[in-house]
């Protein structure tokens, strides 16, 4: 699947998004400096400055756990000279008006709540020539998938052979369903919280210079639990696959259906 990503993204199966936005945007002598928003344990963050060589990079994340493994990880990557990591709320940083050059939400801005005010404050640290890179959830809003969504999985899994369906506890899956609204709320009040939001929040404060759709509107819910049948080694299962990926690229492309994974590159 991730050269599948690669080559709605990039064109390439072998380029990924991190080497393509540093060839095509980050690709100067000068030194710069970003951060990226919600880095998690960081494995994102050491692609990017492996990838950009004059890029120093500050990770955050509201997890204390988890930037203390980014650090780790960093170090034992070797990284850690242009790579530095901070606990703390997204929504209450406070950065100098035009002090970076590259913002990065790679899979994490889809979390954030008050996308009204956040957005606005990145536009201000980024310098004139800055540029935000979004890499993101932008599908239905807590995941209430849409009713042609559903209609297309659920075909699609009626036809899938007995033997794909069943999940790693012997499960067999049989139809997929929005999740209610309480639930994604108690069992994650982040999850997808404006995700729907952030295709327009972006147009309406930034340049949006490069949008490129990736799909996950079919493929991510009709895999769900049962993606290990896919991996490798089982030709069946890789002929399924592959038609399922040309049906989801063929809505990617007549719009019927809006894609719930898109990269973006933004400036002001």
């Amino acid at each position: 699947m991730t050269e599948r990503w690669n080559t709605l993204i990039t064109g390439s199966p072998h380029i990924s998004y991190q080497q393509y936005a540093t060839d095509r945007y980050l690709n100067t002598s000068k030194k710069l400096i970003g951060i990226s928003l919600g880095c998690g344990s960081g494995d994102k963050e050491i692609e990017w400055v492996n990838q950009c060589k004059n890029l120093t990079l500050t990770g955050i994340d509201l997890s204390e756990s988890r930037i203390r493994q980014a650090i780790k990880n960093s170090v034992l990557q070797s990284v850690n000279d242009r790579l530095k990591f901070q606990t703390g709320n997204v929504n209450d940083l406070r950065l100098p008006v035009r002090s970076l050059d590259l913002v990065i939400a790679d899979g994490a801005l889809h979390h954030f709540h008050h996308l009204d005010s956040l957005l606005p404050k990145i536009h201000l640290w980024l310098k004139n020539d800055g540029i935000f890179i979004i890499n993101e959830y932008v599908g239905p809003s807590r995941f209430q998938w849409t009713d042609e969504q559903l209609r297309v999985i659920n075909g699609l899994l009626k036809t899938m052979p007995e033997r794909f369906r069943l999940d790693s506890d012997g499960y067999r899956k049989t139809k997929v369903y929005r999740p209610g609204r309480l639930s994604m709320m108690i069992s994650d009040p982040s999850e997808a919280v404006e995700s729907e939001r952030i295709e327009p929040l972006l147009k309406q404060y930034f340049t949006v210079s490069e949008v490129k759709p990736y799909g996950g509107m079919i493929l991510q819910n009709l895999l769900k639990g049962i993606a290990h049948h896919f991996i490798e080694g089982d030709t069946e299962a890789f002929l399924l696959l592959q038609s399922w990926c040309v049906i989801e690229d063929e809505y990617l492309r007549n719009g019927e259906l809006r894609s719930d994974f898109m990269f973006f590159v933004c400036s002001k």
